[in-house]
Order: structure tokens, then sequence, then C-alpha cells
């Protein structure tokens, strides 16, 4: 899994390392140090880091389940051939180096130095970095939050530059080896919380702001007796809200509520507003969109949001 990473060593300002692409979460890149540091570098913390951080600039593409005994260098899908009678794939140049760890930096990449830092590391997509501590001999987890404190997700040279990093467990290398799942476990459910109190909050808001349009639409008396009116609420429910964001409802909704307070627009059956609500107009048969037709939506993303279209 595209989980990004890096290895770090700890600085007096943050921390200073190489950057990591794939399986960086904790059950991943962390198991995979601790691993290393016990079992291919012998409890050398110092030669461990000098090949992880120093002799691989570049940084890497995943260290994980990789042999150390074979040399560090990338392998090209291009340059890899499928064995019939096993199903993996085997390094053509040299079938002996298949398992290699995968560097950008040697093998079929040569790519510029790229330290990454707690200053760029988020930015870059970062989500979780391993900073060791070579006095100690500890290595902290660290974990990027996004502003309203839910976990970041990144993705490969995107990020959110105004994260912050969060120590979320310091591993002691000598020690008991941590349960890395529940680690990783702990922060999903945690962010997750987060995000839900934030997403109860939004739709309080949301529903207070579009009381006063949602009661224009009741005043006019449309209901269960308008067919029209009641075929485009159950076509919103039945065909079109199991293919929203929570986001982009919020969003229409908006746009609806603010249409509202200018214009009657349920009293309009004719002007067709498909263009300027694009997130609908994939679930529309007709490519007509009328002013009606909005109000039911509105209707039906209040009802959904409030729970009463389960």
């Amino acid at each position: 899994m595209g989980t990004r990473g890096a290895i770090t060593r700890l600085t007096k300002d943050g921390f200073e390392g190489r950057y990591h692409h794939w399986d960086s979460n904790p059950s991943g890149l962390g198991e995979q140090l601790f691993k290393l540091y016990h079992g291919h570098f012998k409890e050398n913390l110092d030669a461990m880091l000098e090949e992880l951080i120093d002799k691989h600039p570049a940084g890497w593409s995943t260290i994980c389940c990789r042999d150390f005994n074979l040399k560090a260098g990338y392998i090209e899908a291009s340059n890899q051939k499928r064995n019939e009678k096993t199903g993996e794939y085997v390094y053509t140049k040299n079938p002996k180096l298949t398992n290699r760890p995968l560097c950008y930096c040697h093998g079929d990449r040569k790519e510029k130095t790229w330290l990454v830092t707690q200053k760029n590391a988020s930015d870059s997509g970062v989500e979780w970095v391993y900073a060791f501590n070579v006095q100690n001999k500890t290595m902290q987890i660290l974990a990027s939050y996004n502003e309203d404190n839910t976990k970041m997700i990144g993705m490969f040279g995107c990020g959110n530059p105004n994260a912050t990093w969060k120590i979320i467990k310091i591993v002691e290398l000598d020690g008991k080896e941590p349960d890395w799942k529940y680690i990783e476990n702990n922060v999903r459910e945690e962010s997750h919380k987060t995000y839900e109190n934030i997403k109860k909050k939004e739709i309080a808001k949301f529903l207070s702001n579009t009381k006063e349009a949602f009661s224009h639409v009741g005043k006019s008396g449309l209901g269960i007796g308008d067919m029209a009116y009641a075929h485009y609420l159950m076509w919103y429910l039945q065909d079109v809200k199991e293919h929203l964001f929570y986001d982009t409802k919020m969003e229409i909704a908006k746009r609806i509520s603010e249409l509202t307070l200018k214009n009657p627009i349920w009293e309009d059956r004719e002007t067709n507003y498909i263009k300027d609500f694009p997130e609908l107009e994939p679930y529309s048969s007709t490519k007509q969109i009328s002013g009606l037709q909005l109000c039911a939506v509105l209707e039906g993303i209040v009802k959904d949001l409030q729970g009463g279209s389960q």
C-alpha cells in the first residue's frame, strides 16, 4: 500500500532523513525497522542508519520484506519477468537480486538527493516518520495531523504543508517489540472519532443555516401531494445520494439554499440548472434539472444528514 513515510534521525530542530514510499505505516515500515535492528544489523544502530540514510540519499521505494544481504537498488517494472511456475516477478538483469531493497539512487534509478525534514515532510505526502535517537537507542513514531486534529492522508508529492507532527509512541529498541497493529489502529480510530465529531457539528450548523431556505420550500405546500416533487425526492434518495461524498452533499445543499433565498425556485419547472450542478448531471437521464427538482434534492440531503432516509 502506498503509505508515505520517512526514516530519520532526531535533531535539535526535529528530524532529518530519507523518504520511504510503500507500506510506511507502523505494521509495515515500523515493524521492519525494528526487525532489521535486531536481525541484519545485529543491534548496531549506527550501521543501520548509515545504510538507510547516509548511503541512499535519494530515499527508498521500499525496504519492507526485502533481503538486506542483497545489494540495494531499484528494479524497473520493464526489467521484471513473471515466473510462470511461482507467479513471482524476477529481475531479468540479475535474478539473484530480485528481492533486493528498492532505493531510488542505485540500480535502475539514479535520482537526486532528497533530505526529508519536519519542515517539508507533510507537504510531500509523508504520513509516518520514524525518528531515531542513537544515544538512547529509541525510535520515535510520529504521525502527521491536519489543523482539525484528524490524521493527514497524503499522496506522493501532495499533502498538507500546515500539518503538525505528533509523537505516537517511543519504542525502546532493546525492549519488548510493540504491537504494531494496535499503534496503527489506535491512531486510525481516534482520528475517525474526531472526524465524526466534527461532522456532527458541521451538520448541526448546516441544518441551522438552511432552516430559512428549507422553510421557504415547506411554505410552498410542496410534498407527497405534488407527484413531480415526490418523484424528484425519490430520485435523489434512491439513485443519487449513495454516489455523493459527505462534503459534496454539503456543498450542493449550500448552493441550492442560496438560490432559494434569492428566488422561489420551487415554482420553476422550466429553467435547466444542470450545468450549475455538475455533481448531479451524471444521474439525470433527461439532462434537465429544474428549480423544483433542486428543492427536492435539498430536502433529500437534509433527510440524509438527519438520518431520516436510511
